[in-house]
């Protein structure tokens, strides 16, 4: 049960110093998730180590401001060689052409393209159900586990455009401003901030 604890740890430990990293570290990461996570843990271990041997001490299963000031300092450093080697490199992947939400429609649903006709409104009953809200953030969560992707919603599995009536219609305001914030603080609860990143 310790090494479980253990791992667990050291992995959620690397995913929060990654993320923190992508968001100090100007400029597009070419990183996944996972990747970040494994950044994260790297940068930690390089800046606890030299944290602790700044502050003189051997003792490097301690967990101190200095250690996590290390820890982020060094995720960050490891985050900026990588960034900058890619540049150098080109190891990035060319950023693609925008693609407008008609050709969207017109190529299909596939791994990469998903069609939901709302986001909460159960289009049978005709009233707000939260399963309908949890296949949006399961959807998301397997764009994110996968290669990415993109959700349409306010399309049938059809491509017909259905519009987003229906899911406005259980807003206070119906503007899509309010639409969006919705759907970003649901995201965020559901899959998480540091998901929510990516």
């Amino acid at each position: 049960m310790q090494t479980a604890l253990f791992i667990f740890s050291i992995l959620a430990a690397g995913l929060a110093f990654g993320t923190i990293a992508r968001f100090i570290v100007p400029g597009r990461q070419p990183l996944s998730l996972a990747e970040t996570t494994i950044v994260g843990m790297l940068g930690a271990a390089i800046g606890a180590v030299v944290g602790n041997l700044i502050q003189g001490t051997e003792d490097f299963d301690r967990l101190d401001f200095g250690t996590i000031i290390g820890g982020i300092a060094g995720s960050i450093l490891v985050l900026g060689v990588i960034t900058w080697l890619a540049d150098h490199f080109g190891w990035r992947t060319p950023t693609p052409e925008p693609v407008t939400a008609g050709q969207l429609i017109a190529g299909g649903e596939s791994a990469s393209v998903e069609f939901k006709s709302t986001a909460r409104w159960n289009m049978h009953t005709e009233a707000k159900d939260d399963r309908i809200e949890l296949v949006i953030g399961k959807t998301v969560a397997g764009f994110l586990n996968g290669e990415g992707g993109t959700l349409v919603i306010g399309v049938d599995d059809e491509g017909r455009p259905v519009g987003l009536g229906n899911d406005l219609s259980l807003m206070k305001a119906p503007d899509l401003d309010r639409y969006e914030l919705w759907l970003t603080d649901y995201l965020e609860r559901t899959i998480g901030k540091p998901a929510l990143a990516f």
